[in-house]
């Protein structure tokens, strides 16, 4: 998923371009209902790790994390605990893939990955109170 469509995504979940990045080189997205949650994507693609963060919401995620030696091992963890937490969504589709899959971390997991950890982030609450 490139830059624009993972902007797209965003913003038809209602995040507006935040005038501040988090970071140099990369555009941060907030929404106007939560305002402590933010998403900031990595300008241009990234193959190691997606180039995203999510903060401010139920689940903080950094997907950097993922590739890294000492960290790999329990951002995997988590990820494993959110996919059997949070089961199936509406669509019948696991709402955070499976990180036992063969594909883990390529750019197609990444991208279920980054639109989970959105919708995660978006409805917790929410579903959680249902």
């Amino acid at each position: 998923m490139s830059t624009r469509s993972r902007a797209a995504f965003l913003r038809k979940h209602g995040f507006t371009k935040s005038p501040m990045a988090l970071y140099r080189g990369t555009t941060t997205y907030r929404h106007p209902e939560k305002p402590r949650l933010s998403v900031t994507i990595v300008k241009g693609r990234k193959d190691d790790g997606g180039g995203f963060t999510v903060v401010g919401g139920p689940v903080t995620f950094q997907s950097g994390l993922l590739g890294i030696g000492n960290t790999k091992d329990g951002m995997k963890g988590l990820v494993q605990n959110l996919h059997d937490q949070l089961g199936l969504g509406q669509d019948g589709k696991p709402v955070i893939p499976d990180p036992q899959r063969a594909d883990y971390l390529s750019p197609q997991y990444i991208e279920e990955l980054f639109r989970g950890m959105v919708v995660v982030n978006l409805y917790y609450e929410a579903a959680e109170a249902a």
